[in-house]
C-alpha cells in the first residue's frame, strides 16, 4: 500500500468517524436543531477566517524569529537592514502559520457557538421535541462530514501550495544549481524528475482536489493572503500572497545562483550576461519584491559609498582605478526609486555585462590589456551611447568617459609622466589638439586619431580607435578653452585622472563619494 492510498484511507476513517459521531448525537434532537447545528459549522467555518487573520498577525514576531532556520541568517540580515524587508517578512510569517491556526480557532469558535446553542435549546421547550429524528439523522452525519472537510482544508492548502513550491523549484532551475544540487538534492538522493513526480502526486490526490478545489482554495487563499502596511516609508499598501511571495523569491534564489556561479568561471560570457537580465526580471514578479529590491538596492549603495559593509557583504574589491567608476554607479542606484528601477537595472546590468564580458572587472589591472578591451569591437562608443540615452545615466557615462582616460594614465604610469619621459610624445599631442581646435570635428577627429595613435606607437602602446577619439574630446572640453593646449597642461591632465577618486587613509585607499 502506498502513501496516497494510506492517505486516501486515513480520511476515509476520519470523515466517517465524524459522520457517525454527529449521526449518533442527532438522534437525540429535532431536525430543527440538527439544521441549526450544521449551521454552527458553516458560521465557525466563516468566522475563523478574521479571527485567524488577527491571530496569525498579533503571533507573526514569533514565526519571524524562527524564519532563520529557513533562510538562513545572512538573509535575515539583509532583509532587516530595510524596513519594508522586515515586515514583509513578518507578514509571510504570519501567512505560514495561518492555516493551522485556522484549524485551531475554528474547533474553538464551533465549541463556543455549539454551547451558546445548548443553552438556548435547553432554555426553549419547542425546541427540545425531537420531531423528524428520520431527517435529524442524515442532517448530522452531513453535519460530521462537513466538519471534516473544513478541518482538512489547511492539510490540502499545505499540499497544493508545496507542489507549487517543488515545481518553482524545478521550473527555475533552482534544483539544478550546484548549492541546492550538491547540499540537497545529492544528499538526499534526488533528482528534479521525483520533485516532480512528488508535486503532481500531491497536487493530483482526489482528496486534495476535491476539498482544495471546492471550498477549500477561496478559504487557503484568503488566510494565506494579507496587506502589508508601508504607507510611513512608501505611501501605499501591498496584497501579498505567501504562494506568490515565496516562488517570487525561489525565482529570484535560483537566478542569482545562476549569476554567482558565472562569476567564478574564467571566461565571462554573452549567456552569462542574459543571466544578469533574468535575475532583474525576477525582481519585478511582486511588487512587495520590487519595493524590497528597490530600498535595498538604495542602502546597500549609501552603505558601500561610505565604505562599510552591508548586511555583512563588504564593497566589491576592485583595482583602484575602477572605484570612481564604481562611485559613480552606486551614486546612481542610491538614487533610485520603484518607478525607475526597472529601466535603470536593465541598462545598468547591461553595461556591467559588457564590462564583465570584456574583463574590465579586475582587481589586479593590466592597464594596456584593459585600454584595449575598453575601445575594441566600439565597447567604449556602444556603452556610451546606451547610458547617454538616459537622463539619469549621463553621471555614469561620463565617468566611464573619464575611466578610459583614467586607464590610458595608469597604462603610461604616473612616475613616467612627471619625470618628463613622456615628455615628446605630450609635446606632440599637445601642438595636434591646439592645431585642431579651429578644424571641423571630421577634420580634427582624423587628425587627432592619427598624431595619438602614432605618438604612443612610439612608446610601444596601442591606444584603440575609440580611446583615443573619446580622450582626445574630453581633452579639448577641459583644457582648450583658451585656445592652446600646452604639453604641461596635457601631463598634468593625465596626472590628475590617474590620482582621481582617491583619499590616501592610513595604509588603505578609500574610494572617495
Amino acid at each position: 500500500m502506498n502513501v496516497a492510498m494510506i492517505f486516501t484511507a486515513a480520511v476515509a476513517v476520519y470523515a466517517l468517524l465524524l459522520a457517525l459521531k454527529n449521526c449518533f448525537h442527532a438522534r437525540k434532537r429535532s431536525w430543527i436543531m440538527a439544521v441549526v447545528r450544521l449551521g454552527v459549522t458553516v458560521a465557525s467555518a466563516v468566522v475563523a477566517v478574521p479571527l485567524t487573520k488577527l491571530a496569525a498577525d498579533m503571533g507573526a514576531d514569533l514565526g519571524y524569529s524562527r524564519l532563520p532556520l529557513f533562510l538562513g541568517d545572512g538573509i535575515i540580515s539583509m532583509l532587516s537592514e530595510v524596513p519594508v524587508g522586515a515586515e514583509g517578512i513578518r507578514v509571510v510569517a504570519a501567512l505560514v502559520v495561518s492555516p493551522l491556526l485556522y484549524l485551531l480557532i475554528f474547533w474553538l469558535v464551533r465549541w463556543i457557538l455549539s454551547i451558546a446553542v445548548w443553552i438556548v435549546e435547553k432554555c426553549i421547550p419547542l425546541l427540545k421535541r425531537r420531531t423528524l429524528k428520520i431527517l435529524s439523522m442524515p442532517l448530522g452525519a452531513v453535519n460530521g462530514i462537513l466538519v471534516a472537510v473544513v478541518t482538512l482544508i489547511p492539510l490540502c492548502g499545505y499540499m497544493v501550495f508545496g507542489a507549487h513550491i517543488l515545481n518553482t523549484v524545478v521550473d527555475s532551475g533552482l534544483a539544478d544549481a550546484s548549492l541546492i544540487k550538491t547540499n540537497v538534492m545529492d544528499r538526499f538522493g534526488l533528482t528534479s524528475e521525483e520533485l516532480e513526480d512528488v508535486a503532481d502526486g500531491l497536487e493530483e490526490h482526489p482528496v486534495v482536489s476535491v476539498i482544495h478545489g471546492t471550498v477549500g482554495e477561496p478559504i487557503y487563499t484568503a488566510l494565506t493572503t494579507a496587506e502589508l502596511d508601508v504607507s510611513d516609508t512608501h505611501g501605499v499598501a501591498l496584497e501579498m500572497n505567501l504562494e506568490r511571495e515565496l516562488s517570487g523569491f525561489l525565482v529570484m534564489a535560483s537566478h542569482a545562483m545562476e549569476v554567482m556561479e558565472s562569476f567564478d568561471k574564467e571566461d565571462y560570457t554573452s549567456a552569462d550576461k542574459e543571466a544578469l537580465f533574468a535575475t532583474a526580471d525576477s525582481f519585478f514578479g511582486s511588487e512587495w519584491v520590487k519595493m524590497l529590491a528597490t530600498d535595498t538596492l538604495v542602502a546597500m549603495s549609501d552603505t558601500w559609498l561610505q565604505n562599510r559593509s552591508f548586511a555583512g557583504m563588504s564593497r566589491p574589491s576592485l583595482d583602484a582605478s575602477l572605484n570612481p567608476t564604481m562611485n559613480r554607479l552606486l551614486e546612481v542606484l542610491a538614487a533610485e526609486t520603484g518607478e525607475t528601477l526597472e529601466e535603470d537595472i536593465h541598462l545598468i546590468l547591461d553595461v556591467v555585462g559588457d564590462l564583465l564580458v570584456h574583463d574590465l572587472l579586475e582587481e589586479e589591472a593590466d592597464y594596456t590589456a584593459m585600454v584595449q578591451r575598453m575601445g575594441q569591437s566600439g565597447l567604449l562608443t556602444d556603452m556610451l551611447t546606451k547610458l547617454e540615452a538616459n537622463e539619469r545615466m549621463a553621471p555614469l557615462a561620463s565617468e566611464l568617459q573619464a575611466l578610459s582616460i583614467r586607464l590610458v594614465s595608469n597604462m603610461l604610469g604616473v612616475d613616467k609622466l612627471q619625470s618628463g619621459e613622456y615628455a615628446e610624445m605630450m609635446g606632440n599631442v599637445a601642438t595636434t589638439l591646439t592645431d585642431s581646435l579651429s578644424m571641423t570635428e571630421a577634420e580634427r577627429d582624423a587628425m587627432v586619431l592619427e598624431s595619438v595613435k602614432t605618438n604612443f606607437a612610439g612608446q610601444g602602446y596601442d591606444v584603440p580607435d575609440d580611446v583615443a577619439l573619446k580622450m582626445s574630446h574630453q581633452m579639448i572640453d577641459e583644457l582648450g578653452g583658451d585656445g592652446v593646449i600646452t604639453e604641461e597642461e596635457l601631463t598634468d591632465y593625465l596626472v590628475n585622472h590617474a590620482d582621481e577618486g582617491f583619499e590616501i587613509v592610513g595604509d588603505s585607499e578609500l574610494p572617495a563619494a
